[in-house]
């Protein structure tokens, strides 16, 4: 980050030119995002990110789904309570830390409107241990052809892998 403030790199020049700027680890996530999105592009469905903090991931699926199937119904379909880490259990990473992860589903929004994506990304706030299956049965058309999960509470990933296991 000392390089960034010190440069004279507007932030336009920043985003757009990002493989300038971003390190391995990211790219690497990006890849294989991409690649997981390519793998699944022939399967009908939505694609679910669980665990969407700052809408990383759901903002690419997005912009790929832009691009690779501009004509589709298809979603992104993002979930998040945005409130950040709860008390972690024994079962939970040391990495995860407690109160850590928390955003703004206000911010995230303006960042798809900017872009354009509205009809393609969809955020859904809610409690993913307590509320996904009310969620389900008040939307059981909703069929998934890919479902990226990184929410990092096994509590999280305990509940909802079932219930988007059927769809």
């Amino acid at each position: 980050t000392d390089f960034l403030e010190g440069s004279d790199h507007t932030k336009t020049e920043i985003i757009e030119n990002i493989g300038a700027f971003d390190g391995d680890l990211t790219l690497n996530r990006l890849l294989t995002i991409t690649e997981y999105f390519k793998l699944t592009n022939s399967i009908a469905g939505h694609i679910a990110d669980v665990g969407t903090y700052k809408g990383a991931s759901a903002l690419l699926f997005a912009k790929l789904m832009k691009i690779n199937n501009p004509e589709s119904t298809w979603q992104v379909h993002g979930f998040d309570w945005f409130k950040g880490t709860p008390k972690v259990s024994e079962e939970d990473s040391k990495l995860v830390p407690e109160g850590g992860y928390k955003s703004s589903k206000d911010n995230l929004l303006e960042l798809v409107t900017l872009q354009n994506l509205e009809s393609i990304l969809r955020l859904h706030d809610l409690d993913l241990i307590t509320e996904l299956g009310e969620f389900f049965e008040r939307h059981p058309h909703l069929q998934f052809r890919l479902v990226f999960m990184d929410a990092g509470l096994f509590e999280v990933m305990d509940s909802a892998i079932p219930q988007f296991w059927n769809r």
